[in-house]
């Protein structure tokens, strides 16, 4: 804190920017136009149309139709939420010092990383963020290569067992990296002095089992149109407790068909 109120409120700008993007990045959500008028001096997601959650792990990854640059994509996000940071500094140039304004900038990336870091700890049930930088890179590299659904992996990986490795290897086709990758992991969790059982009861509740995907909104969409608000209910019913088992609605937790991964969204969707 300083003896300026308006650093102070910048500062808080920045951090609250920085932990709404480290959100975005944990659980595979794609904003999809982050224009500079699209965000908030609060920190919370605003006028978004062409947003998804990431369903096969594509670092970029754009779910916006018409960026055809891949200005937004979801790899990208970070650097282009900083950007909207720095040109927002540049309103208040008459007001504070250029050193003043960097220095608030540069609390961003401190700030992105650690939140970031603790939400991906929680995700894999780790209790240090050294072995979430450890394990990640190589965990996300996996998923890129095998075309992995993001959500449905982690979520697969909440009932992970000690050496009960099969659930998981079925998943795959390269077998062998993600065994390696998978007792590397192990060895993390058997070093946690917490019960085995309450972290993996922890992991499902922050890995979703259900997420909107763009397949189900237009299957529920089509539907309402035809006057059955039927699927409507039932997604929104998922939607409302995402880290339910809802059993009777498992077929809503699936990967989406070839068909449903390739659609577009546009920002009047």
């Amino acid at each position: 804190m300083t003896d300026s109120p308006l650093e102070n409120m910048l500062k808080e700008v920045v951090k609250r920017t920085a932990r709404m993007i480290a959100k975005w990045q944990s659980v595979g959500f794609q904003h999809g136009v982050m224009n500079t008028d699209n965000f908030s001096f609060t920190g919370e997601t605003i006028d978004y149309g062409p947003y998804g959650f990431m369903e096969d792990y594509e670092p970029d990854w754009v779910c916006n139709h018409s960026d055809h640059e891949g200005r937004y994509a979801f790899s990208r996000q970070p650097g282009v939420g900083l950007w909207n940071l720095n040109c927002l500094m540049r309103c208040f140039s008459k007001h504070l010092e250029r050193d003043q304004l960097i220095a608030i900038l540069q609390c961003y990336e401190a700030e992105l990383q650690a939140h970031y870091d603790a939400l991906m700890m929680k995700k894999l049930g780790l209790s240090s963020s050294q072995d979430v930088r450890a394990l990640l890179p190589q965990f996300l590299n996996i998923l890129t290569s095998e075309k992995m659904d993001y959500s449905v992996f982690f979520r697969l990986l909440s009932y992970f067992e000690k050496d009960s490795f099969a659930l998981l290897l079925d998943e795959m086709v390269d077998r062998d990296q993600l065994l390696s990758w998978l007792e590397k992991y192990q060895t993390a969790r058997i070093a946690d002095p917490s019960d085995w059982q309450e972290i993996s009861e922890s992991m499902l509740q922050i890995n979703p089992k259900f997420i909107l995907r763009n397949y189900l909104a237009h299957d529920a969409i089509l539907s309402a149109e035809q006057g059955d608000y039927l699927p409507f209910r039932r997604l929104l019913n998922v939607l409302c407790h995402p880290f339910d088992e809802h059993p009777e609605s498992s077929l809503l937790a699936q990967r989406a068909p070839e068909w449903g991964k390739s659609l577009e969204v546009s920002c009047s969707s």
